[in-house]
């Protein structure tokens, strides 16, 4: 009689499939979950070009100052008078 209701608990336990129902997914939240793709391309070409120039030309400037200011500078004078100013203390000894 044991192995009997354990054969039946075996079965009971392989049938659950056939008892659970799946449920519906309403047709606008699927329309809304297809749509996704299309509202996300949408949103990224609305960068205006004038926003992507101006960024561009900040950029440029940038580059430009820097290349200017590191091409004007001389380091080892910078260096040496970094130096001197560290060190004036101990000139007195």
């Amino acid at each position: 009689m044991d192995t009997m209701n354990k054969e039946n608990w075996i079965s009971e336990i392989e049938n659950v499939s056939d008892r659970i129902a799946s449920t519906k997914v309403p047709a606008d939240v699927l329309q809304r979950i297809k749509a996704i793709p299309f509202t996300v391309e949408k949103k990224l070409e609305t960068l205006p070009m004038r926003t992507v120039w101006m960024v561009a030309a900040s950029i440029a400037v940038l580059i430009a100052v820097n290349v200017f200011v590191f091409s004007s500078t001389n380091y080892s004078s910078a260096s040496d008078d970094i130096t001197e100013t560290y060190f004036k203390h101990t000139q007195r000894l």
